[in-house]
């Protein structure tokens, strides 16, 4: 750990100046609070709501504010996704409002790329940089060669940088973090979305991988409803069995752990459907009025997915796989959860969609209990774009990142460096950045630092200098959370619209702009039809636009006969909610609901579907691929896994928080970097001892890491937390820990959906010599 002063760790904790002097000169921090709550006037000691943007799941938070500083973040009780609750990322939030390593105005290169050398520049200069090479290019006639990455964008920005790729005339917005389940869920409910789950309902969990207590979204909500469903509802206690490779802190909550071979989620899945099969286990009703292809799916799988079989893939008892299916069934409301672990193996799609067709057997779909859809909040449609004969001749090029070559995929950013290197289908003229961190989320860095030296312009929106925007020739640092007005969906959970909403705080601490304030300027900038797509003076204003459709509606918990009422309330509240769910299935189901919640061809849940014919793809019926692993046994005998910790947050500057690097492994005791679990007996045969250094290999690379003994990996297996190892960063954040993606073949993939197989290296572990 690097050491901090008293007065920098209270200053990164959020605590006011003030405070810190008081502390130096007291030696207690209570007395500097009691002293700060005893002296600020009532005016100058404020509340205010907002939205915490650490993760995706948007909890909304309350700020305390005493003398335009922010010293305190709280949950809102207002808010039913977290119901006045914050894990340990919101509560350690104020040390990104306040880190010294921000970029503090916007940069210009004046080095090589990469090298770390930058000038200081005014926003009018950055946004006319950069606005006049956006328009250059559709001056030339190629506006799509303009791409925007970017990795889940929090609130409503995800949308404001599709409707600026539509503007500037580009197919081109690219999403850096494809997820599987999306897309399995696209092939079988016909809506390419994540699901919720109903948890508080549910009396029999089946949860391959799914990381209920640590890193599922959306965190204190799933962690409120297992206390719920363990807890809450008194004679019935539900029961959770964790099927994991590793034995996560879920797993050891839970009633039982399956350790399973990893990548056989999907094998596991059809034995137990062949089970429930075979003995008639299955909801009837639900299969006759709601499924499509249910006769030949079901037909395949007694044929060719026995209890006998599933064991030999997947390494667990026959009994035990029959046991559990005979639980599930029997056991209402019963439903089947896959974490993103399942869907980041070559065989991704097909074990999701095996997994997910259990919740269709016994009758889980949006029923109590089970899997629901997010509904969306009605907000005002954004409008058409300007088109005028160059933006609509850019629209009409084949995207860049190639997503045409995976049959299923929504984007298919792992192609991004080979594309830009050979120019197809069209050279790159622009890459804009925006919380997408490649060289240090995505496989194969070396090709991607390769593939930035080749892009004319690259632009970063970053708050934080890392990897990627290192490479950048400007940086235009967004605010934080804290800085920015938010309007946020919720993360797929509880079914009901919920828009959380969040204001500026404080002040801008430094010189930086919200995003949606730079792509209204910027587009402004181009001038033109990108120009006249924005009717709106700033990012405000246009998501008072978008909220007015909510009074439109007519619906939920605020009711305003004005614009600014509406705004007004909203803000102040924190939250807008229109509850409760209303199920289509179940015995007090709504069945218009079935259209939304079944928007596949037939209006069914489609146990082979059609959009694999549709689009050319011939698969059997169930479809299920074995697991491809990158790596000869032989050579590499352990499988790699990669999970999330709950103290790892998501965008730019996270790694770069103390209090979170301090507990980031309590479960091993392991603080300030991560490690790699080996299990017991393999420790021993290999000669390693807890906490020895040790070199973890792949055929993609090596990494240093301590060891740490752990009877819950497997003995095939090694497990190692991701999101460390920055080699770019603030002072937090580089040099903490190794970072595991160096083990990542990024040419191993999902074939149908283009996901990176984060999950399928094989790797060898040796003991590092003294001074290695």
């Amino acid at each position: 750990m690097k050491p901090i002063s008293r007065r920098t760790f209270l200053k990164l904790a959020g605590v006011s100046v003030a405070a810190a002097a008081l502390y130096e000169s007291t030696g207690s921090i209570l007395h500097a609070l009691n002293l700060i709550d005893q002296t600020t006037p009532p005016d100058q000691d404020v509340w205010v709501p907002s939205v915490c943007q650490l993760c995706p799941a948007g909890c909304g938070i309350r700020v305390r504010v005493v003398k335009g500083l922010a010293v305190k973040v709280e949950g809102n009780p207002r808010n039913p996704n977290n119901q006045g609750r914050v894990c340990p990322k919101g509560q350690a939030s104020l040390q990104l409002l306040y880190n010294p390593d921000r970029v503090q105005t916007p940069l210009k290169r004046v080095g090589e790329r990469g090298e770390g050398r930058w000038q200081a520049i005014s926003w009018d200069e950055a946004i006319g940089a950069v606005a006049s090479q956006l328009l250059a290019l559709r001056l030339a006639g190629t506006p799509e060669r303009l791409a925007f990455l970017y990795d889940r964008p929090p609130g409503l920005l995800g949308e404001a940088i599709g409707y600026f790729c539509q503007a500037m005339g580009t197919p081109n917005a690219i999403d850096a973090r494809p997820d599987a389940f999306s897309q399995a869920m696209f092939a079988m409910q016909g809506r390419a979305t994540q699901p919720g789950y109903n948890l508080d309902r549910t009396r029999y969990l089946l949860s391959f991988n799914y990381s209920l207590l640590e890193s599922a979204q959306p965190t204190v909500r799933l962690l409120a409803a297992y206390s719920f469903m363990r807890r809450g509802r008194p004679g019935d206690r539900g029961r959770i069995v964790q099927i994991e490779p590793r034995l996560s802190v879920t797993g050891i909550k839970a009633d039982e752990w399956v350790p399973i071979q990893p990548g056989t989620e999907g094998a596991l899945a059809l034995g137990l459907a062949g089970v429930i099969l075979r003995e008639h286990l299955y909801d009837r009703a639900f299969v006759s009025d709601h499924c499509y292809g249910f006769e030949a799916w079901s037909e395949a799988v007694l044929r060719d997915y026995s209890a006998e079989r599933a064991a030999a893939l997947t390494g667990i008892d026959e009994e035990t796989i029959k046991r559990l299916a005979r639980e599930f069934a029997g056991t209402s409301p019963a439903l089947a959860v896959a974490g993103d672990a399942v869907g980041q193996q070559t065989n991704g799609l097909s074990s999701l969609m095996a997994i997910h067709a259990l919740n269709a057997l016994v009758g889980s779909i949006d029923a109590p209990g089970g899997v629901v859809m997010q509904r969306p909040a009605p907000l005002t449609p954004w409008p058409t774009v300007w088109m005028d004969e160059t933006t609509t001749q850019g629209l009409a090029q084949p995207r860049f990142d190639g997503p045409t070559s995976y049959p299923l995929a929504l984007s298919a950013p792992g192609h991004l460096p080979e594309a830009i290197r050979s120019g197809e289908p069209y050279p790159l003229g622009a890459l804009l950045l925006y919380r997408a961190n490649p060289l240090h989320d995505a496989p194969d860095a070396e090709a991607w630092r390769e593939a930035l030296t080749r892009v004319p312009l690259v632009v970063s929106f970053d708050s934080f200098v890392e990897e990627t925007s290192a490479y950048a020739d400007y940086v235009l640092p967004d605010h934080t959370f804290f800085e920015r007005w938010i309007v946020q969906p919720l993360w797929p959970s509880l079914g009901y619209p919920v828009l959380a909403a969040g204001q500026p705080v404080v002040e801008p601490v430094h010189d930086t702009r919200a995003l949606g304030d730079v792509l209204i300027q910027l587009a402004r900038g181009a001038g033109g039809a990108p120009g006249a797509s924005y009717s709106w003076a700033d990012y405000r204003e246009l998501l008072g636009f978008r909220i007015d459709g909510l009074m439109a509606a007519d619906q939920g918990s605020i009711q305003a006969e004005s614009s600014d009422e509406l705004w007004r309330e909203l803000m102040t509240r924190g939250v807008w909610v229109n509850s409760p769910y209303r199920f289509a299935g179940g015995d007090s189901g709504d069945a218009g609901e079935w259209k939304t919640v079944l928007a596949t061809p037939s209006d069914k849940f489609e146990f082979t579907p059609q959009v694999f014919e549709t689009r050319q793809v011939s698969l059997p019926a169930p479809y299920y691929a074995p697991p491809r692993y990158v790596g000869e046994e032989a050579e590499y005998p352990f499988h790699l896994q990669l999970y999330t910790v709950m103290a790892q947050g998501e965008g730019p500057g996270a790694a770069d928080l103390p209090h979170l690097d301090e507990l980031y492994g309590l479960h091993v005791k392991q603080m300030w970097g991560n490690w790699v679990e080996l299990n017991p007996e393999t420790a021993h045969e290999l000669g390693i001892a807890d906490r020895d250094e040790v070199w973890v290999e792949s055929p993609a690379g090596k990494i240093k890491l301590p060891a740490r003994v752990y009877a819950g990996a497997r003995s095939d297996t090694v497990n190692i937390p991701a999101g460390l190892g920055h080699t770019v960063g603030g002072q937090w954040a580089a040099g903490i820990g190794a970072n595991p993606e160096a083990l990542v073949d990024g040419k191993a993939t999902d074939e149908l959906t283009g996901v990176a197989a984060r999950q399928g290296m094989r790797v060898k572990v040796y003991k590092a010599e003294a001074g290695e």
